[in-house]
């Protein structure tokens, strides 16, 4: 039993830890993998994969108060993820054809697909395809970060992003120091300054039940 008893999802997968291992064997040969290659790799594991004209060509106008500003995806690395709320399949949206991944890139995706692969099992638990992923105004950060399903979500990216950083041996470790990450981490200073204690709690929770589960307890 975690520390407040309470479940949370895990999005790890076989899946996700082979593709991984597929995207790290594609740079023996190449220094970045392109566009046409990433597409290649993660549609075989069933990620769609886009670029972002295709994405806003396709996408329901229901949902474009989601729609992030092509500066914005920039600003982010130059793509970000998402679950297709008409095919329901986790998918990865990129700047344009240009872009390439590297490898200091490759955690983000990975944990940006397990953020998704979260929202895809929240809405399949539930049965409603517009559960899971929050479709209205992701700049509206007062409504996005209180979003309970987003909060799991995110707090397993915190974790990610965490144990990316220090690589704690243990869950000891870990507990000890994650109050000095959260800290500094600017994630986690957005999410703080857009939401009540309450929700923050929730949030500190969920990271720490997703702490326990890095290390088997």
């Amino acid at each position: 039993m975690g520390l407040i008893g309470e479940a949370v999802i895990n999005p790890n997968d076989e899946t996700l830890e082979n593709l991984k291992s597929d995207l790290l064997g594609h740079f023996n040969s190449s220094k970045n993998i392109s566009y046409g290659e990433l597409k290649n790799i993660l549609e075989k594991y069933g990620v769609e994969t886009v670029t972002y004209k295709e994405f806003i060509s396709d996408y329901p106008k229901e949902y474009s108060e989601n729609i992030p500003t092509k500066i914005e995806v920039n600003m982010a690395g130059g793509f970000f993820g998402m679950v297709n709320p008409v095919t329901n399949k986790m998918r990865i949206i990129v700047i344009d054809e240009k872009f390439s991944l590297n490898i200091k890139s490759i955690n983000r995706l990975i944990y940006t697909l397990k953020h998704e692969n979260i929202h895809y099992i929240q809405a399949s638990r539930k049965g409603d395809k517009k559960s899971g992923e929050y479709y209205g105004d992701s700049k509206d950060f007062e409504k996005y970060f209180v979003n309970k399903d987003e909060i799991m979500a995110f707090a397993h990216t915190i974790v990610e992003r965490y144990m990316e950083k220090f690589n704690p041996d243990s869950f000891e470790t870990a507990k000890k120091n994650i109050e000095l990450f959260l800290k500094y981490d600017y994630m986690f200073d957005t999410i703080r300054k857009n939401v009540d204690d309450k929700t923050l709690n929730r949030y500190k929770k969920y990271i720490y039940l997703y702490l326990e589960q890095e290390f088997g307890l």
